[in-house]
């Protein structure tokens, strides 16, 4: 096993059909991802969809704004407080701020779950 992973997670690998991969908006984005792909090919037995998500995404940094450019396939968790509020508030962004950009988000991050489930 490699040093990433430990047995839990390897089991867990093992066991998922889809595997969501929240990346930061860096330009080391996709080669981390690239990373991550290869270590769950070799510890899954069913080849499970692997999705990655920019997460904490701030339109207003150039270099954020780069990163969604270069990935534009990948849904988006933007940088906000309705997000960050969820842990206060106990209850997921859409229960209560549904019209904000993290509801959107988690919307769109549902979305492409659903999508490349049923691609299968």
């Amino acid at each position: 096993m490699s040093a990433v992973l430990n047995e839990i997670s390897a089991q867990v690998i093992r066991a998922a059909d889809c595997i969501v991969v929240p990346l930061p908006p860096s330009p080391l984005s996709a080669r981390a991802f690239d990373v991550v792909k290869d270590e769950i090919r070799a510890h899954s037995r069913t080849d499970p969809v692997v999705l990655p998500v920019l997460s904490m995404l701030d339109q207003r940094r150039a270099l954020h704004r780069q990163v969604r450019i270069d990935n534009s396939g990948w849904p988006v968790i933007p940088l906000a407080s309705a997000v960050e509020q969820c842990a206060v508030h106990r209850q997921p962004v859409g229960a209560f701020a549904p019209t904000s950009p993290g509801a959107r988000g988690m919307g769109q991050l549902w979305t492409a779950i659903e999508r490349s489930m049923t691609q299968r």
